[in-house]
């Protein structure tokens, strides 16, 4: 969380200010609204972990299910942990996105427990219609998502029967 805390005059009480972004999930928006990014930032706390999962599930609710849906959890902050509270409100997105297609990206630090929660991915659901992928940079995951987006932008072959004489 971002504090800013600046020495207090003699005799005044030190004064703590929580920077207006210090919010513990945010929402944002890639490629003209194609792409959400939450991010999640500090410990995971019960209460960052209701917060996230009311932010991630009010988008998912309000998709399109004819619009592909790509979104990236950006969980590189090292205090975000799965927890077994974080790992069983995951689960409660099984019958949230069963209606969707697209892809998730998650953005994990490369420590020992981040491999242990790869293999926590491969347990889920949704894989098929919504293959969910774990990389160490933010970079690499918007490029996942960013070929999807480049291969349902280019225009679909038209079928051809050369057979056929038209």
């Amino acid at each position: 969380m971002e504090k800013s805390d600046s020495r207090p005059a003699q005799g005044q009480a030190m004064q703590t200010v929580e920077a207006p972004d210090s919010r513990p999930v945010t929402l944002s928006w890639l490629r003209d609204g194609r792409i959400a990014v939450f991010k999640i930032t500090g410990p995971a706390t019960r209460s960052t972990v209701d917060q996230w999962f009311e932010t991630v599930s009010s988008v998912v609710k309000s998709w399109p299910p004819d619009k592909l849906y790509l979104a990236m959890q950006d969980l590189s902050d090292k205090e975000v942990s799965l927890t077994p509270y974080a790992s069983k409100r995951a689960r409660e997105f099984e019958p949230l996105v069963k209606h969707l297609r697209g892809r998730v990206a998650l953005v994990l630090p490369n420590t020992f427990a981040n491999q242990i929660f790869r293999l926590f991915l491969r347990t889920l659901s949704w894989q098929q219609s919504m293959p969910t992928e774990a990389f160490v940079t933010y970079d690499a995951a918007l490029r996942w998502l960013d070929a999807t987006l480049n291969n349902q932008d280019k225009p679909k072959p038209t079928m051809r029967y050369p057979w056929r004489r038209v």
